[in-house]
């Protein structure tokens, strides 16, 4: 924690099978923040990450089991913010955050809007890339869980935007957005795609997403 009154929680989805990515994470946000606070959910890691006066450590699975869903929610059951930020491991924060907490208390917000069309992918949803996703406490509170079906960083953006927007809690992206994706960045490669089954699980949480939503 920094600071007194937290005002915003960051929950990280961290494995360092692929290396530490997390530390340097929480130290860009410490940087730049204030009144914040950091949970780092140890999400399976090899190379357990160590308890630290930076971050709550929540450690979620036995080594070698992976379920992202499951780690952002068992975060958010540690958070005292009045925001969440639900994030990868492989982010940075490069500029000051503090505006956020001036953003309307209806919204889901992160860096990218994208749409999936009804013709090509089998529903029409609006959703926020999902490697950092901002909202209130009280659209978490109405919202609820992401579902744990969701195994591998794959479809809980938009099955978590898609409930949202029921209540009207819709997908807004937010320029400039003070943190970067590095598995977006050139030359770089997603990790999540060495998680064994990944394929399969990508595969199956398709085909619920859709039947959840045209049912």
């Amino acid at each position: 924690m920094v600071g007194g009154e937290i005002v915003i929680s960051f929950i990280i989805c961290a494995n360092s099978n692929w290396g530490d990515y997390a530390t340097p994470f929480v130290n860009s946000i410490l940087a730049q923040g204030d009144k914040c606070e950091v949970i780092l959910v140890d999400n399976g890691s090899k190379r357990p990450y160590p308890p630290s006066d930076k971050y709550k450590l929540v450690r979620l699975n036995p080594v070698g089991h992976y379920n992202y869903t499951a780690a952002l929610n068992a975060g958010a059951k540690k958070a005292t913010g009045e925001w969440l930020m639900f994030c990868n491991d492989d982010v940075l924060c490069t500029g000051n955050f503090t505006y956020l907490e001036g953003l309307d208390q209806v919204g889901v917000y992160g860096a990218e809007l994208r749409h999936k069309e009804k013709e090509t992918f089998g529903a029409d949803v609006d959703y926020i890339y999902g490697w950092a996703l901002l909202m209130h406490r009280r659209v978490w509170m109405a919202v609820g869980q992401f579902d744990e079906y969701y195994l591998h960083a794959g479809f809980d953006d938009l099955d978590y935007c898609w409930r949202a927007a029921q209540p009207g809690a819709k997908p807004v992206e937010v320029k400039p957005w003070p943190f970067v994706h590095l598995a977006d960045q050139k030359n770089e490669k997603h990790r999540r795609a060495t998680v064994e089954g990944y394929r399969e699980n990508m595969a199956r949480s398709k085909e619920y997403f859709l039947k959840r939503v045209n049912q």
